[in-house]
């Protein structure tokens, strides 16, 4: 009979790299709260262009995503959004890590109430959940292996301008990394 480890146990007797360290709760996390930042934003066709940004929220490297839950009013016949990562930068200008790191072409031209979104793009999956913002990153296309201490944007870009006014909720539940 064997026994086996979660990754809570810095060690499993005789193989040692069946953990990654990285994801071994850290003593902040230990007795972390979850947390929730809500985010509402409405893009108006009048100004709105293919491919603007918006910024929906900052998270620290060290934060844990768990759920991204998107609500949108529908944006009638057109209407596409990503949902992804960039660095903060100075004044939120930050670089590109991954545009749709969590929702790629999410079709908004109809209503969606409270969905989960965290792995819609297919890049992430249930075992992501929890993972360090930093580690994400990492899956889509960063190139960190230990945590840079940096500041990221959670982002909603829109490669196809919505037909009409649409308004969008973001709620990101998330284990503070601090």
């Amino acid at each position: 009979m064997a026994t086996f480890f979660s990754d809570h146990y810095t060690a499993d007797g005789d193989n040692l790299l069946a953990l990654v360290a990285g994801y071994r709760p850290s003593t902040g996390i230990s007795h972390g709260r979850m947390r929730v930042k809500t985010a509402y934003f409405k893009i108006e066709t009048a100004s709105a262009t293919n491919a603007d940004i918006i910024r929906i929220a900052s998270f620290k490297s060290g934060d844990r995503i768990h759920r991204i839950i998107f609500s949108n009013d529908g944006a009638a016949g057109a209407g596409d959004m990503d949902i992804g990562l960039y660095l903060s930068g100075r004044a939120h200008d930050g670089a590109e890590i991954d545009d749709n790191l969590f929702a790629d072409a999410l079709d908004i031209t109809s209503a969606i109430l409270q969905v989960d979104e965290f792995k819609e793009s297919t890049t992430l999956d249930d075992y992501d959940r929890g993972k360090p913002l930093w580690a994400l990153a990492a899956i889509g296309g960063g190139s960190d292996t230990v945590d840079p201490v940096l500041d990221y944007d959670l982002t909603a870009s829109v490669p196809t301008k919505p037909d009409a006014d649409t308004e969008t909720r973001v709620e990101v539940w998330y284990t503070a990394g601090d």
